[in-house]
């Protein structure tokens, strides 16, 4: 009977989300995804490399808050830890988003089989570890920036490794943290979308406060918030559902995993193919004539007549530079 209520109530999920998501995909535009400690886990079974860590640092809990406190951990433990992720097999649901076509991704988890996991089609992510200076690069659909917000287990360097203890998280949010997610808006551009995927307030480092208040900046339907139900408290519970009924945040049962089988099965999906590199483009209707050449992670219109500035060639030309700023 609970089975078949909990099919039932699936059945009822607003579609609204997979329209979002859809939509975005379709049109091209920026999307940026922001992945907690949670994903691919986030549908009821155990995290096994999260059960393995408790278990080695000798910590009670079940949840990665429960893994740091005032106690530093084992010597080399994020050495051992980075072997147990990268010999563990990823879930399902995570396989399912390996080939989204994300021009960006921050996340909270600390495992560094992700860059493996995106690394689909030719593609080639890029780990961003420290907040200062930013990357060069803040989005691209090939080389897909993936900012590891605290730090990448097995990472080797000091500045690089996760926090061992509750002080090192306080001190990792501030110093890099905080840093990269400021980049986030800015990133997916007013016309992306930002999508969430495996995080919870209560189970995850990375504070619902500091979340919430990029989010408040970004435009209507412009968030995606997929899986259960956050576990907000106090003021942040107040905020999010502020956000919720004002039509910026824009909620989804689903684990995106699962959004993103369906549009595949359906066959509307056809991100494999947009990151991959335009050929040079030449036409002659701006005087004397103009030469486009779009890359993986840029756009550029260059023309003769001008000494290569596109403000001044038609309006063909600078459409085809708009077009080909949209791939980004």
């Amino acid at each position: 009977m609970a089975t078949y209520d909990a099919e039932l109530a699936e059945t009822e999920v607003s579609s609204e989300g997979e329209h979002v998501l859809r939509e975005a995909l379709r049109t091209g535009v920026p999307i940026a995804a922001v992945l907690g400690q949670t994903v691919g886990w986030n549908d009821g079974r155990a995290d096994p490399v999260l059960a393995s860590a408790l278990k080695k640092a000798s910590r009670p809990g079940d949840d990665w808050k429960a893994l740091l406190s005032r106690d530093p951990l084992p010597r080399a433990f994020y050495e051992w830890l980075g072997d147990r992720f990268l010999n563990g097999a990823p879930s399902p649901k995570r396989l399912s988003a390996a080939d989204a076509d994300f021009s960006a991704i921050y996340t909270s988890s600390i495992d560094p089989g992700l860059l493996n996991l995106f690394a689909t089609e030719g593609r080639q992510p890029e780990p961003v570890l420290l907040g200062d200076p930013p990357p060069p690069v803040r989005r691209s659909r090939r080389r897909v920036p993936v900012y590891y917000l605290f730090g990448r287990a097995g990472a080797g360097l000091v500045d690089f490794t996760p926090p061992s203890t509750t002080h090192g998280l306080s001190q990792r949010r501030l110093r890099h943290a905080s840093a990269m997610l400021r980049t986030l808006n800015e990133t997916v551009t007013p016309l992306g979308l930002i999508v969430i995927d495996g995080y919870d307030p209560a189970r995850d480092w990375l504070r619902g406060e500091d979340l919430l208040a990029l989010l408040g900046s970004a435009p209507i339907g412009g968030v995606l918030w997929c899986g259960p139900n956050p576990e907000f408290s106090g003021e942040d519970a107040d905020v999010y559902q502020t956000l919720v009924d004002q039509g910026v945040i824009i909620r989804d049962q689903r684990p995106l995993g699962r959004l993103l089988a369906i549009l595949r099965a359906s066959g509307d999906e056809n991100w494999s193919e947009r990151w991959d590199t335009p050929p040079l483009r030449e036409r002659s209707n701006c005087s004397p004539w103009a030469i486009w050449r779009w890359k993986d992670d840029s756009a550029r219109a260059t023309c003769s007549y001008n000494k290569g500035k596109s403000i001044s060639c038609s309006v063909v030309c600078i459409q085809s530079f708009v077009a080909g700023y949209r791939r980004r």
